[in-house]
């Protein structure tokens, strides 16, 4: 059983990875091969996207962060996902639309 602990607004794969995302600010992804849960605590979420195996979040303080979920990677000081941000707009303006497009390979 899992509980997000909050409502859960999206919920959709990424490879075999089942996510689940809340506007109020938590991320859990199920990682079938280990089969478990992680949950992660983020800024409030405004808006979403997925490219490939990269989760994009766009925050209500104007921050843009990515989750590549293909290595599905940890920090090792205490295990939390990896977070990154991709950029932060100058005032802090909430991103509420993402749309990103991936180029196939040639």
């Amino acid at each position: 059983v899992f509980s997000l602990g909050v409502p859960v607004d999206a919920l959709f794969f990424i490879g075999n990875q089942l996510v689940a995302t809340s506007h109020t600010g938590k991320v859990g992804i199920w990682n079938a091969v280990t089969q478990h849960w992680q949950v992660q605590d983020v800024v409030p979420i405004t808006s979403y996207d997925t490219a490939g195996s990269f989760l994009l979040l766009g925050c209500n303080n104007g921050s843009i962060y990515y989750i590549d979920m293909q290595k599905f990677p940890l920090r090792m000081k205490d295990n939390d996902l990896l977070v990154t941000e991709l950029y932060h707009d100058p005032s802090n303006d909430a991103i509420t639309a993402l749309s990103v497009y991936l180029t196939p390979k040639t």
